[in-house]
C-alpha cells in the first residue's frame, strides 16, 4: 500500500515544526540567546560605569595623598628651621650663618615668628607647640619654672639635672627667644608655655 504523499508531506512538515520548535526553544535556542545577550551587554554596561566610578576615586585618593605628603614636607621643613635655631643658639656658627642669610635677622624673636609665617599647611596651632617642643623642651620649662620663682642658676641647673654651664646656655637661649626677660622673668610668652 502506497503512502499518500499528503501524509509525507505532514510529516514532513510535523518533522520541521519539532525541529523549529526545539531551536527555538531549547536551551541553545534563539531566544536564550538573545536573552544571555541582553544580559551581558547589561554587565558591560555596569563594568563601564564601575570603572569610570574607580577612575574617580583613585584620582581623590591621589590627590588627598599629594595633599598629605605636602603638608608633612611643610612641617618636616618647619622642624629642620626650629631645630636649626636651637642649633644655632648652642653655638653652631654654621646654623647661625645659614639663618641669619635667610631671614635677614638675628637669631631671635623675630627670627622665630618669621619661620613660624612661613607656610599655610600646617595650622598655626600646631607651628606653635612644634615650636614649644623643640625650642623649650621638658629642660626648658623645667628652668623657667625654677628661675621664676627666684631660684639661682645652679639651683635651677639642678632641678632640671643639667650641669650649670648647659644650663646657663639654655637660660640665655629662652631669654634670646623672649621666653624670658633681662631680670630672669617670665613673658608673656613663657608664661604661655608653663600653661
Amino acid at each position: 500500500m502506497p503512502i499518500d504523499p499528503i501524509i509525507v508531506q505532514a510529516i514532513l512538515v510535523l518533522i520541521i515544526l519539532v525541529l523549529l520548535a526545539m531551536m527555538l526553544f531549547s536551551g541553545g535556542g534563539i531566544f536564550r540567546v538573545r536573552v544571555l545577550s541582553d544580559e551581558i551587554n547589561k554587565l558591560h554596561a555596569e563594568i563601564k560605569r564601575l570603572h569610570s566610578v574607580n577612575e574617580s576615586l583613585r584620582e581623590n585618593i591621589d590627590s588627598a595623598d599629594e595633599k598629605k605628603s605636602k603638608d608633612f614636607a611643610e612641617l618636616c621643613t618647619l622642624t629642620r628651621e626650629l631645630e636649626n635655631v636651637e642649633m644655632a643658639l648652642m653655638g653652631s656658627s654654621y646654623a647661625r650663618r645659614q639663618l641669619t642669610g635667610k631671614y635677614g635677622v638675628e637669631i631671635g624673636l623675630e627670627m622665630v615668628d618669621k619661620i613660624l609665617a612661613e607656610g599655610t599647611r600646617v595650622d598655626a596651632a600646631t607651628k606653635e607647640r612644634l615650636a614649644k617642643e623643640i625650642l623649650v623642651g621638658d629642660t626648658g620649662k623645667i628652668l623657667l619654672r625654677s628661675v621664676s620663682a627666684g631660684v639661682t642658676i645652679e639651683g635651677a641647673a639642678a632641678d632640671a639635672g643639667l650641669p650649670p654651664v648647659i644650663a646657663k646656655n639654655q637660660i640665655r637661649g629662652l631669654q634670646v627667644l623672649g621666653y624670658l626677660d633681662d631680670r630672669m622673668q617670665l613673658t608673656s610668652r613663657g608664661r604661655d608655655v608653663l600653661k
